[in-house]
């Protein structure tokens, strides 16, 4: 399985690590502040053992998707240092340059933003129905880390979110539903979805590699 493979690539290579820690510790901690910060205001009405229990138990889940809506639309150029060399590791040779120009990589990031908020929303409004709102949330998130883990790859070839899109969809197998259930998976605990992101993109750029190859 690709998201498996990406994560045990990411262990067994220490010359990798420096390419994944700054971004995960900046992500670790601005969700450790922000959960410690909304735990410590909890609004007015709160009370009883049961009521702070519910709030902490939305407040993790809701940071925890909010990390993989935002974060995730442009995760990928922020680890694309990482994908570049995990192509040459798999490959051999140095992938091409992203062709596009940085307002075009900014209006990708964009069209992943609003799409990632919409199932996002969806996740999120769902999510607390017992059993179909878990499942919808990790198809949900599961979605969202398949086209953003994959993008990064994507744009070096010269594809954008929307053919990327397409061409996911299209073209659906069993390996490419395997990385969406491990990334939907991983979301549900809170934090575990970035501390694993630079395997995930390691995983992405494999999946991607095979599927265009």
């Amino acid at each position: 399985m690709d998201a498996l493979r990406g994560i045990g690539l990411i262990l067994t290579r220490p010359r990798l690590w420096p390419l994944c820690f700054l971004p995960t510790l900046a992500g670790l901690m601005l969700y450790v502040l922000l959960a410690w910060w909304l735990l410590g205001h909890p609004p007015d009405g709160i009370d009883g053992d049961l009521q702070r229990w519910i709030f902490t138990l939305a407040v993790l889940v809701g940071l925890a998707l909010l990390s993989v809506v935002v974060m995730s639309a442009f995760i990928g150029v922020i680890f694309d240092p990482l994908s570049r060399e995990v192509e040459r590791i798999a490959g051999g040779e140095a992938p091409p340059p992203c062709p596009q120009k940085p307002a075009e990589l900014f209006l990708d990031s964009l069209r992943r933003l609003g799409f990632n908020i919409l199932l996002g929303t969806l996740a999120f409004g769902i999510g607390f129905i017992p059993v179909v709102g878990t499942i919808f949330a990790v198809v949900c998130t599961g979605i969202i880390g398949v086209l953003d883990y994959t993008s990064v790859a994507y744009l070096r070839r010269g594809l954008t979110f929307p053919t990327q899109r397409r061409e996911i969809f299209k073209k659906r197998d069993r390996q490419t539903a395997l990385f969406g259930l491990i990334v939907g998976l991983a979301a549900l605990v809170p934090g575990l979805g970035l501390l694993l992101a630079p395997g995930f993109i390691a995983g992405g750029t494999l999946l991607a590699r095979r599927r265009l190859s």
